[in-house]
Order: C-alpha cells, then sequence, then structure tokens
C-alpha cells in the first residue's frame, strides 16, 4: 500500500489471509487495500473480521478505524 498499488496489495493480503486466517495485520491491511480500491464490500467484510477476532490493546486506533466503516461507511 506505500507504493500506492492497492489491487496489487489486496490480492496479496487476501492470499495472506487464506494461509493465515484471522491474523489482526493481514485483515486490517486487506480492509485498508479494498478501501482505496472503493470496494464498499469488501473493506466491510474484513473490517468486521477484524472486530470479531480483536483483542484491544494497543491495536485501539486501528479498531477505532474499523468500527466507524462498519457503522458509517466512512
Amino acid at each position: 500500500m506505500e507504493q500506492e498499488r492497492p489491487a496489487e496489495a489486496l490480492a496479496a493480503y487476501r492470499r495472506s489471509v487464506q494461509l493465515y486466517p484471522r491474523r489482526f495485520n493481514g485483515m486490517l491491511g486487506a480492509a485498508r487495500a479494498a478501501r482505496a480500491l472503493g470496494d464498499e464490500s469488501l473493506t466491510r467484510m474484513f473490517y468486521g473480521e477484524l472486530l470479531e477476532v480483536a483483542d484491544g490493546g494497543t491495536r485501539q486506533p486501528a479498531l477505532h478505524e474499523a468500527q466507524a466503516y462498519v457503522s458509517t461507511g466512512k
């Protein structure tokens, strides 16, 4: 994503999520890449899954990001 190639990033994150299901960073990256592509349904899906597995702690900013998107779509 730092190279501003969200389609490639999304493909890589989706592979990562398939290999390592329910890993926080994989789901967060997939959600952000889907969001950058404007794919609302995928963004909502990955953020929703992220919220299901999240335990809080030091990841609060990412959780707030996910909660805001899931509740408002923004």
